[in-house]
């Protein structure tokens, strides 16, 4: 219970500042899909579709910050994205197991439309590095929890 009260503290600091910045709200993308307290939570975060309402609060923010965002000048970033993601869709319709298939791309078109969006929200140091110190701190964090029980 108190940690669900943690993660509510830490997703409204996310949100008063992710409407300024998007690149908080895309960081804090990261901290609950690395984290994913809706999976170690045994109280009212159980089963909360925490990433999908930060995802939406993301793309908020992006439209309310749309002059503060930079699209990539280099085409071949959209047309490489772009392209990935149609083989992901053309090589789904084609599988031969079809069910599992459309399971694995629920997740995988997500993730990749998601990462489309990356570069048009960090655009300057101070971004880059907030984001890439919450992706190290949650690896390093992993890695220790696999040292402590392996």
């Amino acid at each position: 219970m108190i940690s669900d009260l943690l993660v509510v503290l830490v997703l409204m600091a996310i949100f008063t500042y992710g409407f300024a910045r998007p690149c908080v709200a895309l960081c804090g993308i990261v901290y609950i899909d690395l984290y994913k307290p809706q999976g170690n939570s045994y109280s009212f975060l159980a089963g909360a579709p925490l990433s999908m309402i930060i995802a939406v609060f993301l793309f908020m923010a992006m439209l309310i910050n749309a002059r503060k965002l930079t699209t990539p000048k280099n085409i071949i970033y959209h047309v490489l994205m772009l392209g990935f993601m149609t083989w992901i869709t053309l090589s789904t319709i084609n599988a031969q197991f079809p069910e599992l298939a459309w399971l694995k791309y629920d997740v995988a078109i997500k993730t990749i439309f998601l990462a489309y969006f990356i570069p048009f929200v960090l655009t300057d140091r101070k971004s880059v590095e907030l984001f890439v110190c919450i992706k190290v701190r949650y690896w390093r964090i992993a890695v220790n929890f696999l040292n402590t029980y392996f």
